[in-house]
């Protein structure tokens, strides 16, 4: 069976409007956040992510989530429902990856709540965080098919991210 091609259309599989849209090309799906990840949003990516399992046919995928600036630290809620969501579907997520662009101390806090997260987290869908897209698509490609045994392509990563960048660029700032 052949994967996705880099003229395939990326599929929209879900989007909560000033807070996130989902995409999906192949294996990978990315979370573009451009506004506040709170509790009710994390429910919304729950739902999503239930969404892409079912279409997935009990094929392992792997996620990554682009963050950008206008997304606030999650608080004790949101994290438990992130927490809830990751135990409840890692037996369908091979990799995770979270692109956090930015430094000072709101990436700082960012990287922290991830690490926390992995702490607590099933070990079953290897998550990593970077600073740019370019370490994801270093990274990924290898590490998704050495857990899944589906290659997918550099290429074909990119193009996901790149367009998730977009989508991020032209979303409004949200109240």
């Amino acid at each position: 069976m052949a994967g996705p091609r880099l003229s395939d259309p990326i599929v929209i599989v879900g989007e909560m409007p000033l807070a996130f849209r989902i995409g999906m090309l192949g294996p990978v799906v990315v979370t573009c956040w451009f506004g506040p990840a709170d509790a009710a949003a994390a429910r919304g990516l729950a739902r999503v992510t239930n969404d892409v399992i079912a279409r997935q046919q009990g094929q392992r995928f792997s996620n990554v989530h682009l963050i950008d600036r206008r997304v606030r630290i999650p608080d004790a809620e949101t994290r438990a429902v992130l927490v809830q969501l990751a135990h409840d579907t890692a037996a369908h997520i091979a990799c995770v990856g979270v692109i956090i662009e930015g430094e000072g101390f709101w990436a700082s806090a960012v990287r922290g709540v991830i690490t926390g997260l992995r702490a607590i987290t099933p070990r079953s869908a290897h998550i990593h965080a970077y600073a740019s897209i370019a370490q994801i698509v270093d990274w990924l490609p290898s590490e998704h098919e050495k857990r899944t045994g589906v290659p997918i392509d550099r290429g074909q990563v990119e193009y996901l991210l790149q367009e998730a960048k977009r989508w991020r660029d032209a979303e409004p700032a949200s109240a």
